[in-house]
């Protein structure tokens, strides 16, 4: 894939697991990470899963795009 959207508040499952193991393909989808949360903590853990990029669930639809463009650039 080219993309792959993480939702970093996975009911189940490791969401910075899923975000390595994509990194790991070749060639890596650029990673947007979404959370309830744009803070600190989120960014943090966004890094740690290889995100390329944040986005907070609700922000809107500009916002969500505005992220994936900037991570597939």
């Amino acid at each position: 894939p080219d993309l792959l959207l993480l939702d970093l508040e996975m009911p189940a499952g490791d969401s910075l697991a899923v975000g390595r193991a994509a990194k790991g393909l070749l060639p890596a989808p650029a990673l947007v990470c979404l959370s309830v949360r744009a803070d600190g903590e989120a960014t943090r853990r966004c890094g740690e899963a290889g995100g390329d990029a944040l986005a907070a669930k609700g922000a809107g639809w500009d916002e969500l795009r505005r992220e994936i463009e900037r991570a597939l650039t």
